[in-house]
């Protein structure tokens, strides 16, 4: 009978937490708002890149741009520019690797199955941090494109990847820059009361399951 009701809390749960994050970001500077303006921001570096790269330039592998612009609008000017650096050279090395093995197989299913264990691999080195796995999504697009491989073709891949890394740098540095521990207690504060709030969801589970 129990069972049957956690799933509804859970939901119950969330939703909750969703109502009060929105409050949160609605009346007042703090860590809720400051995600909603990098989500905005975020996505504003796509579609300038996208209008740059897609529209402007009209380049037909202008999906590089818009994607890398997106992933480096982070919490911090510091971890955009740091984890640029990781990103495009993960992307560097994926797109290279990708259109070796396109020039090797001359097909796209033999060059995937020919540079994906490679690039996984490659990508836990621990130079790349977190951005590691861009070796093997870059591949994968890349091969999707179905572009030709060429010189050009790989010149293209690496700018557009530049013009996305630099496009989200900048708007995350120009554009409403975040301000990283904007009100330490205040931060401290919402720490206390998530905290909290995974007690008390501790606990109401504890109250209504079956447990040994």
């Amino acid at each position: 009978m129990f069972r049957g009701r956690r799933p509804l809390a859970a939901v119950g749960w969330e939703a909750r937490a969703v109502g009060r994050a929105a409050r949160a970001a609605w009346q007042g500077p703090g860590r809720e708002r400051d995600l909603v303006v990098q989500s905005l921001k975020a996505a504003g570096a796509a579609l300038i890149a996208w209008a740059v790269a897609g529209v402007w330039l009209d380049d037909p592998m202008a999906l590089m741009a818009p994607w890398v612009a997106l992933v480096l609008v982070q919490a911090t000017v510091y971890s955009s520019v740091r984890q640029a650096g990781q990103q495009f050279t993960a992307i560097c090395a994926g797109a290279l690797v990708a259109s070796a093995a396109q020039a090797i197989t001359d097909d796209n299913t033999g060059a995937l199955a020919l540079s994906l264990p490679v690039l996984m691999l490659i990508s836990n080195w621990s130079r790349f941090g977190g951005q590691g796995i861009y070796t093997a999504t870059t591949a994968v697009f890349v091969l999707a494109s179905g572009t030709a491989v060429s010189a050009s073709a790989v010149g293209h891949r690496v700018g557009q990847a530049a013009l996305g890394a630099v496009i989200g740098v900048a708007v995350n540095a120009l554009v409403l820059p975040p301000i990283h521990l904007r009100d330490v207690p205040e931060n401290l504060a919402g720490l206390a009361r998530e905290a909290g709030d995974v007690l008390r969801s501790v606990a109401d589970d504890l109250r209504a399951s079956e447990w040994d």
